[in-house]
């Protein structure tokens, strides 16, 4: 008697894993592509070093846990502001010369200055990466009421 072995076809194994190396191909790829897009926007807003052009930050307060309230907001050279609105590229040319301009860093230290916080509000302060790690806050300094840069800081936090 003549048996016929019965041939399973393997097409539907076959098909299943292309199926599944294009998933994967095609993840691995738009993987790459997100990785290069992130990496250089993020790259976009940095300056020299890859620092931001400034760092405002705002400490004090009372927060829900009655702790001391911190926040850092980071401005970029193309003018994005972490937390706020971004700044024009107008506002990124001022800034910069503002920076160049400041005498911030020659201000004298003073205790009798009264503060936000010392009424549950946030002290303003200012770090330029450029200049190094300090941060400047000007309710802390005589005369920083008169620095172009403090009056811009301000102007654009309100």
């Amino acid at each position: 008697m003549n048996e016929q072995k019965k041939v399973r076809s393997r097409r539907p194994e076959i098909i299943w894993l292309v199926g599944a190396a294009i998933v994967i191909g095609v993840l691995i790829v738009a993987g790459a592509v997100w990785y290069a897009i992130s990496s250089s926007v993020e790259k976009d807003n940095l300056g020299e070093g890859g620092q931001p052009l400034l760092v405002v930050s705002l400490t004090g307060g009372l927060c829900g846990e009655g702790v001391t309230c911190k926040s850092e907001h980071p401005i970029g050279v193309d003018g994005s502001f972490v937390g706020f609105d971004s700044l024009t590229d107008s506002e990124v040319v001022e800034l910069k010369q503002l920076i160049k301009e400041s005498r911030l860093r020659e201000l004298k230290k003073t205790d009798t200055k009264m503060c936000a916080s010392y009424y549950d509000g946030a002290d303003v302060g200012i770090r330029v990466p450029s200049w190094g790690e300090e941060i400047y806050t000007p309710c802390l300094l005589l005369g920083a009421e008169d620095d172009k840069l403090v009056v811009f800081v301000e102007k654009i936090l309100s």
